[in-house]
């Protein structure tokens, strides 16, 4: 601008010079106190990014320079001719001079004034641009260059427009983008008033009346339906086993009567409300103007092979069952028993609503069992009998062994269907029991006996021998199979005997022989003691009892007393020194110090009541030696 005013006022070169270097001045001065009061420090790394508004501003400086050149050397010959005028007429010449101060002075001051004016709207244009960006914002404070550094006004303004430009794109882009947000919450509320438009004269998707599905229906579509549905309509009722059988419309005289209900029912819906049958499927049930015959229906219903109720199979709980490894759940089964108020229900009910099938399992016209597969109450009994069948008890009889285990167990046990309490097949329980007395069991066997003098005997059954507490060790074996026990025992017994061989009385006993009237008692397999006897009387009530028997107790002075005689008194009543009973109806071992002598046929005439009797000393030996539990081998 400086130039411009050289050129068009023609100025000395010393004032222009002056000047030009008073507007650089000014200028620059300007442009650093607005620079440090408005826009704060600048970063010389972000200036030298744009390299192409350098590149720009550089040629522009250069050109200036060289134009600046220029009109010195105008200025200088412009001076020239004028002091070369002045020397011809000087006084002409410094007339003019004057007029020519007088003029270019005026222009200078007027061109003064204007490019001040052009300069302070462009400064307040710079700063309203710099308070628009936000310097703060923008990072400018982050980005201004270090202490005692000034831009160029040229650099200054090209930085604040590319400042401007980037601002400009990014409220453009917000813009665009507060723009699609706005027209899409104006699209969703519109197609939201769109659709519940739509349910004002619709049903909601999902809603099924009277078990038929109208989903997106209006009212008068449903009374299209049902009109047409009277036409051909056939119920197919879908049984258990894939069976079918069916209902015609035509066997009723089925007929639709038109009704407001429909309509009704949907006013009821309210339209805003619609996305709840996403989640909330809608069941109406009403009387829609359905008719039919009821009689013909009943008859029809009762003609259906469903109905025959000879032909139904009751269903059965689900219930453990053992696998060959363990119990399981062994599945329900349904059976084909209906109930027949469910299933009348559930038939008219569907042809009300003109539906096509009627599935029986699902509309639960068949009788259930009252345990299924899930049911814990089966998973518990399961779980209670696997650990009962744990358990592992082995009965030890001498030599030989019986096992309780799972094998056996299983077979005891039962579930009540009724409340799937787990319990024992008691027979079987019993029946095993049973079974090892039988096999064990010798206080009710005949034994073959060698005796003293050489003879074989078969001795009968007595008080001696093996007989197991069969009620006592069931309630023992329930108890260790409850407890899942593994463990080896002898069974509960009655009586013992010594071995569980075929000569279970072992080798220490007493032998009584009628015929010899002698007695041995056997000690380790030797005789240790004998002596002569008498025996009882023989007679059908007082002779001696042969068989297995055994020494049930022992006892000193024991008064002996006979049956109880019609009079009240005993048949006898008779003290003993020493007393060994063989068995519990009275016979036994004593001293007998009446007798005056034993042996030989005494007792064929004066024979005991059937006791076994001995002389004083020989009874006390007897005493001092056997011992209770001892068998008594008494034969002919």
């Amino acid at each position: 601008m400086a130039d411009e005013r050289i050129k068009k006022n023609n100025l000395p070169v010393e004032d222009t010079e002056k000047e030009v270097q008073g507007t650089v001045d000014q200028t620059q001065q300007t442009g650093a106190a607005e620079d440090a009061s408005d826009l704060g420090v600048l970063s010389w790394d972000d200036i030298q990014s744009d390299e192409t508004d350098e590149a720009e501003v550089a040629e522009e400086t250069g050109k200036n320079d060289h134009d600046v050149h220029d009109n010195d050397n105008n200025t200088d010959k412009q001076v020239s001719d004028k002091e070369k005028q002045k020397e011809q007429d000087p006084d002409d010449t410094e007339e003019s001079d004057a007029s020519e101060d007088d003029i270019d002075e005026k222009d200078i001051d007027q061109n003064d004034d204007i490019e001040e004016d052009q300069f302070e709207e462009e400064s307040s244009d710079k700063e309203e641009e710099f308070e628009e960006d936000d310097l703060g914002e923008e990072g400018f404070e982050e980005e201004a260059p270090g202490a005692g550094f000034y831009m160029e006004s040229e650099d200054l303004e090209e930085y604040v427009k590319g400042k401007k430009r980037k601002k400009k794109k990014k409220h453009n882009a917000a813009k665009a983008i507060g723009k699609f947000f706005l027209g899409l919450l104006i699209f969703l509320i519109v197609a939201y008033l769109g659709v519940s438009a739509f349910f004002v004269k619709h049903f909601y998707l999902d809603t099924k009346i009277n078990g038929t599905d109208f989903s997106l229906r209006s009212a008068e579509d449903v009374e299209k339906y049902m009109t047409k549905q009277v036409d051909n309509y056939i119920l197919t009722l879908q049984e258990v086993g894939d069976a079918e059988e069916t209902i015609a419309g035509s066997d009723i005289d089925i007929q639709y009567r038109q009704s407001t209900q429909i309509a009704k029912e949907l006013k009821k819906q309210n339209p805003f409300l619609w996305p709840v049958a996403f989640w909330d499927p809608d069941e109406i049930n009403v009387d829609i103007g359905v008719g039919y015959d009821e009689a013909k229906l009943a008859d029809v219903i009762a003609k259906l092979n469903c109905m025959k109720q000879d032909e139904w199979t009751q269903p059965t709980s689900a219930q453990p069952e053992y696998d060959g490894e363990q119990f399981v759940v062994k599945p329900e089964v349904f059976g084909t028993t209906l109930i027949p108020e469910t299933f009348n229900k559930a038939v008219r009910d569907t042809i009300a609503g003109f539906g096509p099938t009627l599935n029986l399992e699902e509309a639960e016209c068949y009788q259930k069992p009252k345990y299924v597969s899930t049911s814990p109450e089966v998973q518990a009994a399961c779980d209670q009998m696997n650990n009962y069948s744990k358990a592992s008890i082995t009965y030890k009889f001498g030599d030989y062994t019986e096992v309780v285990d799972r094998a056996v167990i299983k077979d005891w046990l039962t579930v009540n269907i009724d409340d799937m309490s787990v319990q024992y097949n008691e027979d079987q329980v019993n029946a095993y029991v049973a079974s090892l007395a039988e096999k064990y069991d010798t206080i009710d066997k005949t034994r073959t006996f060698n005796a003293q003098n050489g003879q074989t005997y078969q001795v009968r059954p007595g008080t001696y021998g093996w007989s197991i507490d069969q009620e006592t060790e069931i309630a023992a074996l329930k108890d260790s199979i409850n407890k899942g026990e593994t463990i080896e025992k002898e069974p509960a017994y009655k009586t013992t005997a010594r071995t569980h061989t075929d000569q279970d009385w072992g080798d220490t006993y007493a032998e009584v022989s009628i015929s010899q009237q002698h007695m041995w008692y056997i000690q380790g397999g030797a005789v240790v003691f004998e002596a002569d006897v008498v025996t009882g009387l023989p007679t059908a009530k007082k002779a001696t009892p042969t068989g297995m028997h055994q020494c049930l107790e022992k006892a000193q002075n024991k008064v002996l007393r006979g049956e109880i005689q019609s009079n009240g008194k005993p048949e006898y009543e008779t003290p003993v020194a020493y007393w060994m009973r063989v068995t519990w109806s009275g016979v036994g071992f004593h001293t007998a110090t009446w007798q005056p002598w034993f042996g030989g046929n005494r007792y064929t005439y004066a024979g005991s009541h059937g006791c076994i009797n001995m002389s004083y000393s020989d009874s006390q030996t007897l005493y001092g030696i056997i011992q209770v539990g001892d068998a008594v081998i008494i034969h002919e």
